[in-house]
């Protein structure tokens, strides 16, 4: 520990000597914790891209918790501009989801395009779970609020224009 601690420190003061960060470099040494950490993170967020088909990671995944905090902690640096150029690059390289709303809807969209094409209607079932919720959140926020306002950004006419065009329901379904 306190010769790796050493071998930090002289590499941050910039008195490590070239052929030992050579030599360290070599064996996969870690000169910056947090950043060999960051780039771990992204490797897992490459996997679960691999998987999954997104990088929509939920805050409470299950499987991997400290991932899915990761992620939303990049979406805060990202919001704030405090996130670094080159992991922002890293990220966008992979297709990284930056407002999660407007991509969960537009996944969810697309989840009833198809469901619409195979059934001819928008009346998903319960057993359809997290399509049927979606669907029902578009309803009950046009008759709370008068129209579907995501807290996504969407465009709302453009949301009812697309829904509508499906000839959806806008009753609550039970």
């Amino acid at each position: 520990g306190r010769w790796i601690d050493k071998q930090r420190r002289q590499y941050q003061e910039k008195r490590l000597s070239e052929q030992r960060m050579e030599l360290l470099s070599d064996l996969g040494f870690a000169f910056d914790v947090h950043d060999a950490k960051w780039w771990e993170f992204h490797a897992k967020l490459e996997e679960y891209l691999q998987e999954n088909g997104d990088t929509l990671v939920p805050a409470d995944y299950p499987k991997d918790p400290p991932l899915g905090n990761w992620v939303s902690r990049q979406r805060r640096l990202y919001g704030a501009n405090d996130l670094q150029e080159d992991r922002i690059k890293a990220l966008e390289d992979i297709n990284f989801s930056w407002n999660v709303l407007n991509d969960n809807w537009d996944r969810y969209y697309s989840q009833l395009c198809e469901f619409y094409e195979e059934n001819g209607h928008c009346r998903v079932p319960t057993s359809d779970r997290f399509l049927w919720d979606w669907v029902n959140r578009q309803r009950r926020q046009l008759r709370q609020l008068g129209k579907p306002t995501l807290e996504d950004g969407k465009n709302t006419i453009e949301m009812i224009d697309a829904l509508n065009k499906m000839d959806f329901d806008w009753t609550e379904q039970e």
